[in-house]
């Protein structure tokens, strides 16, 4: 995918909003539509000196809420470039609380669908030859360090709490 960086783009979506409710039978579906530009791109960890195919994490400017997630994010050619899934809220010096949102590159739902075997699902025909797997495939170093670290936190809670508590069954048991 090409470089998606200051790209406009455009979100549609049923934000709960501006939805609340299913239209009965005869009314009108009204989306909401909200335009920016792609303002910054980086891996899951939010490092932007990942390597390119990794670099799915999109944050853009037109702003969204609740119900948005799952809408598509569109280029000005109509295709997509990412599937909205959250924003974060920021607060300011000033105190104000803004949202910043972002979505997951598309190509991380071409992954997925490969992966999973389940890419003949779809009438969109992909080529798992141009999907990278490998990190999904190998172990990750960094998330397995943080799963140990957990651990051990776990274990020295545990220990303290026996530690704390053990003077207490010894003075009952005289």
């Amino acid at each position: 995918m090409k470089n998606l960086f200051a790209q406009e783009a455009a979100l549609v979506g049923y934000p709960g909003t501006d939805t609340k409710s299913w239209p009965g039978l005869g009314e009108k579906v009204a989306a909401t539509f909200h335009d920016g530009v792609i303002s910054r791109i980086t891996d899951f960890r939010q490092s932007p000196s990942a390597p390119p195919g990794e670099l799915q994490f999109v944050q853009y400017t037109m702003a969204t809420w609740g119900g948005f997630s799952g809408s598509p994010v569109f280029l000005p050619n109509g295709r997509v470039a990412a599937v909205h899934n959250m924003a974060t809220s920021v607060k300011s010096k000033s105190g104000e609380i803004r949202a910043i949102p972002h979505g997951i590159r598309v190509d991380s739902l071409w992954e997925l669908l490969v992966y999973h075997k389940l890419d003949d699902k779809i009438a969109l025909k992909i080529d798992p030859g141009q999907v990278l797997l490998d990190r999904w495939l190998k172990p990750d170093e960094k998330g397995e360090k943080i799963r140990q670290d957990y651990a051990q936190a776990v274990a020295l809670a545990a220990e303290g709490s026996r530690l704390v508590f053990r003077p207490t069954e010894l003075w009952l048991r005289r």
